[in-house]
């Protein structure tokens, strides 16, 4: 599976006439899978500093997993905001001065037909004359200019993609701005955001904690976990400037040292008790051929597997077996009664009641 390589990052900034500080940041990328690799600059923002750190922790969450890295391979969600804090505490003038709007169907259209309604509608909102509006209707061409108007532009946020209004080579700008640098204070006791589980277990990379009934399910893989939790973070460093690093760094050590089930921990997994979403019912039917992890009891609602620490060793079953939606499988320690399969066998409809199964 491919992944975008970031070779680049560059900030750059201007001041609207009401004193507002805009941020248009730059990424320089290509794709692993796309051959020649000719990395390219495109924006990748347009706003200010709030929605700015929302779009780099929205990235830094991809890294997580694999699917953003640097030439040299993958890149911690930490260094690649790194990254972008010393972009930001030395931009560069943005010398772009008008941006062109127009509606259509064309690759590079800024406002695709699907969003105009929604778009009109925000222009209007923010100000834009009528006149304008209709004039975008009927397909023509408006400029925006950016000192005076820049509240056109970021209240299409989410509708228009940055690089469909700001061409890549105005990330070439390399007049520096010290006066438009986001260099905000770090307190030294800053407090720390930690994710919220409830009594958390690990098994491999996965991770399991009680739901609201205190009932023992699958949380989701470490990775995705932390992804989550970057992509999150923003509102709390723009509150807490320096925050992320070190709340980042607890995550990754409190992961490190939950408990691994044990031995005699069990997994009943209802394959009966089917879900409308298709992705879901797949999950349960392709687990069928994979049944791997020790000698299954079939049940009158589905089946029940026991967990061994040498099941660990078969990755593809487990895999297999976490795929399977959260609210289908019931992990069960050693204390719960029914954790034997024989008693697995005996349950009738008002004894799976009790782990919400149905």
């Amino acid at each position: 599976m491919g992944s975008t390589v970031v070779t680049g990052k560059k900030a750059t900034a201007f001041k609207t006439d009401q004193e507002k500080i805009v941020y248009v940041l730059f990424e320089e990328t290509y794709e692993s899978n796309c051959y020649p690799h000719e990395p390219h600059w495109s924006a990748i923002h347009v706003g200010t500093i709030d929605t700015a750190l929302q779009r780099i922790f929205s990235s830094a969450s991809a890294c997580e997993g694999g699917s953003l890295r640097s030439r040299s391979g993958s890149i911690k969600p930490e260094s690649y905001f790194q990254g972008w804090m010393r972009a930001l505490k030395n931009p560069f003038h943005f010398t772009m001065e008008e941006v062109d709007l127009k509606i259509g169907d064309g690759f590079y259209t800024p406002i695709q037909t699907k969003h105009a309604e929604e778009a009109l509608k925000r222009l209007a909102k923010a100000g834009m004359a009528q006149d304008q509006i209709d004039l975008l209707r009927s397909g023509g061409l408006v400029k925006v200019s950016l000192d005076k108007n820049a509240d056109f532009i970021l209240c299409l946020q989410g509708l228009v993609l940055p690089w469909r209004i700001v061409p890549g080579y105005f990330s070439a700008c390399d007049n520096p701005a010290p006066e438009l640098a986001y260099n905000p204070e770090v307190k030294k006791s800053c407090p720390i955001k930690e994710v919220d589980l409830c009594d958390p277990r690990r098994l491999d990379e996965w991770i399991l904690t009680k739901d609201h009934s205190h009932r023992w399910r699958c949380a989701s893989q470490g990775y995705s976990l932390i992804s989550e939790f970057v992509s999150a973070f923003y509102r709390h460093e723009l509150e807490y400037p320096g925050s992320f690093l070190k709340s980042i760094k607890k995550l990754r050590e409190d992961f490190k040292n939950f408990p691994e089930i044990g031995p005699d921990w069990s997994a009943f997994v209802d394959v009966g008790h089917r879900l409308h979403q298709s992705w879901k019912i797949g999950a349960i039917d392709d687990f069928g051929p994979h049944l791997q992890l020790g000698c299954p009891t079939e049940t009158a609602h589905g089946y029940g597997f026991e967990i061994k620490p040498s099941h660990t060793q078969v990755w593809e079953s487990l895999y297999r077996l976490f795929c399977i939606p959260a609210e289908n499988v019931l992990w069960m320690p050693p204390k719960i009664e029914c954790a034997s399969m024989e008693s697995c066998a005996q349950l009738d409809d008002s004894d799976l009641k009790q782990f919400d199964l149905f």
